[in-house]
């Protein structure tokens, strides 16, 4: 929403609208109101808008166009978001690039509601892996982009569970040690 003050003698108002700084402003709302709500912008997108004022008399006619005001819009909510168990205690999470968008917020928990934002990662990358989590416990998460007017709403909720620790060590060795002719592992089908 765009608000402006009213101009002495003006009894109508110009809105005009850019994509860039210094490119074609286009004629987008004309009215007596001093404020101006669009519907039709693209998420994350930066708009330039220039105001300017009628009058009823032929001789001021409309006044030259304000200097620009910058909106950015809110960006869209990631989409996509996959999770992986690296370890016993890490899980990897990976979600789109979200357009417009200056970084993310990524909310876990250890139950399907009551989110608390992991405090050690608002990343700018779309992607970030979180560590020092409990064994074999499940974690349910959200992820949130956000630009300078504000975040975008929750993403999809994901769930994904850490492996025992022994679990995770036998996988590493057997790694390690186990071997087909072919040079590719072969894993016990215990470990799951």
């Amino acid at each position: 929403i765009l608000n402006w003050n009213a101009s002495a003698g003006a009894n109508q108002y110009k809105l005009y609208r850019s994509t860039t700084e210094s490119g074609t402003y286009e004629l987008v709302s004309t009215g007596s109101d001093t404020t101006y709500q669009a519907s039709d912008l693209t998420a994350g997108q930066i708009y330039y808008y220039k105001i300017s004022a009628t009058a009823d008399s032929e001789v001021y006619g409309e006044s030259s166009k304000s200097s620009f005001y910058k909106v950015v819009t809110l960006p869209d909510i990631p989409q996509n978001i996959h999770t992986t168990t690296l370890k016993h205690n890490q899980i990897s999470l990976k979600w789109n690039a979200v357009a417009g968008a200056d970084g993310y917020k990524v909310y876990r928990s250890s139950k399907e509601s009551g989110y608390e934002e992991v405090e050690y990662k608002t990343t700018t990358s779309n992607s970030l892996t979180d560590i020092n989590l409990i064994q074999y416990s499940n974690y349910f998460y959200r992820v949130k982009a956000y630009n300078d007017s504000g975040e975008s709403g929750f993403s999809q909720q994901l769930k994904q569970r850490t492996k025992y620790l022994l679990q995770y060590e036998l996988e590493f060795e057997l790694g390690k040690k186990i071997r087909s002719d072919e040079g590719e592992l072969h894993y016990p089908s215990c470990i799951t």
